[in-house]
């Protein structure tokens, strides 16, 4: 719904709305773009943005969301891209490479970055509940402070909190190059 002189796009919500904003933008010929929003929001600016010249090859940046958005958009569509991407998907250990596995195999699908997350955290939960001398009776901040004490190697790498209780989260900057994610140099 809006737009800036840098070329910063939130939210966009009709099919229409990704071109009247790229042919706007496009008038201020940015440098750099950055894109941000849901999936299907960002598949909309970058099916508009591309053919109208805006994205060109290393001038645009997406929001963890694009890691989504890529499956829905052709190897063409989101070349060059970047995106910052947790190291986990870049570098899969053993275990991310065995879990994926067995997910595909129950779910049918290739999992998401979310589904991973999701994962530890309910292994974050877990761990906190063993280290509770009762779970079902100790208070909320009980909870917490078991949670944010979380240090322990999980499925997307060394589970910890941050002080101001943020899950640590190696990212490491990559683009799309034919359709596969790569380290960016």
């Amino acid at each position: 719904r809006r737009h800036t002189r840098y070329g910063t796009v939130t939210g966009v919500q009709t099919c229409a709305l990704p071109i009247y904003i790229g042919a706007k933008v496009k008038n201020f010929n940015p440098d750099v773009v950055l894109v941000n929003g849901f999936p299907d929001h960002l598949v909309g600016i970058i099916r508009a943005f591309r053919p109208l010249g805006l994205i060109r090859n290393d001038n645009t940046m997406g929001s963890f969301d694009l890691l989504d958005a890529s499956t829905l958009l052709s190897k063409e569509e989101i070349e060059g891209i970047s995106v910052s991407t947790p190291l986990f998907m870049l570098n899969p250990t053993p275990e991310f490479t065995n879990w994926t596995k067995k997910f595909k195999e129950k779910f049918n699908r290739e999992p998401y970055y979310t589904d991973a997350f999701a994962y530890d955290m309910v292994n974050i939960i877990n761990d906190a509940a063993k280290r509770l001398q009762s779970p079902s009776s100790s208070s909320s901040k009980e909870w917490i402070d078991k949670i944010m004490a979380t240090d322990f190697k999980g499925l997307t790498g060394n589970l910890k909190f941050d002080k101001d209780g943020d899950l640590i989260i190696p990212l490491e900057l990559s683009k799309y190059t034919n359709g596969q994610l790569t380290p960016s140099k």
